[in-house]
């Protein structure tokens, strides 16, 4: 049932059309945050995000599709604060197609939690789809907005909603996630990939409520330092947009508002 309604299983066969014709120019790739981007307007694209995507199940996402022989000219992909922290990485073994570019063993050695991940394996094994309840909202949750969400956005219940995720941060960075960014970034480099980085946009109030844990100039210098090349492009869009033109937090309004958002991205990408 959760392979019949998922999104990940449309978005599959989408990218085999294209890899048939041959014709796969961008892959848009990360967390919600790039479902601002309507792919349907930009030629030969696809998109590849899902909700609360992790950077190790890009790079999987990634070798899936390097391994087509169809790869596509470039890949965007979310770059927001938290990317790289250890919390976000959050183990569970979604039996999807990607799964069999999981290497155990690596994983078990650069992750921190050690007893998660054999936690969820070994519940992967037994009940299998047990982790993939999550799918299910993927682009459901970006095409309706719950009245309750929409009345939210400029209350302080959003604020503290927001500041309680971030608070139980432990780090800016974790091994596990600069391990697979590092992957991500070089896999794009060895086989002619154009990666761009894309900051989406984000309510003022959710991104200050990040900095009660992250230091952003900090943390993007210290990933530029040691993770890109000068070659890797960066578009920053986070604090682009007017707190009024988002559904809730850190999600843009859809329809007109994304479609202009699009536009900007596509303009941005062509000029340089």
């Amino acid at each position: 049932m959760v392979m019949q309604k998922s999104h990940l299983v449309e978005t599959d066969q989408k990218f085999h059309q294209y890899a048939e014709t041959g014709q796969l120019d961008l892959v848009i790739m990360g967390n919600s945050h790039t479902f601002a981007i309507n792919a349907d307007s930009i030629q030969n694209s696809i998109h590849f995000g899902s909700y609360a995507e992790t950077i190790e199940k890009s790079f999987f996402k990634l070798k899936y599709l390097v391994e087509s022989d169809k790869e596509p000219q470039r890949i965007i992909l979310s770059y927001d604060l938290g990317l790289l922290n250890d919390k976000n990485i959050n183990l569970k073994w979604n039996s999807f197609y990607w799964v069999k570019y999981y290497d155990k063993m690596e994983f078990f050695e650069v992750t921190d939690d050690k007893l998660g991940f054999v936690f969820h394996l070994l519940k992967a094994k037994l009940i299998p789809y047990a982790d993939g309840e999550i799918d299910l909202v993927d682009y459901y949750f970006s095409d309706e907005v719950p009245v309750e969400l929409e009345n939210l956005r400029n209350d302080k219940k959003a604020l503290n909603q927001v500041k309680a995720e971030f608070d139980c941060l432990d780090s800016q960075l974790s091994d596990i996630g600069v391990h697979y960014f590092k992957k991500f970034v070089n896999t794009c480099t060895e086989n002619g990939i154009e990666l761009i980085l894309v900051r989406f946009p984000l309510t003022s109030y959710f991104y200050q409520s990040q900095l009660y844990c992250y230091d952003d100039l900090e943390y993007y210098d210290w990933i530029k330092s040691n993770c890109l090349s000068d070659e890797i492009r960066i578009l920053d869009y986070h604090n682009s947009y007017a707190d009024s033109l988002f559904k809730d937090p850190h999600h843009l309004k859809g329809g007109v508002i994304r479609q202009m958002f699009t536009s900007k991205l596509k303009n941005d990408i062509a000029q340089n």
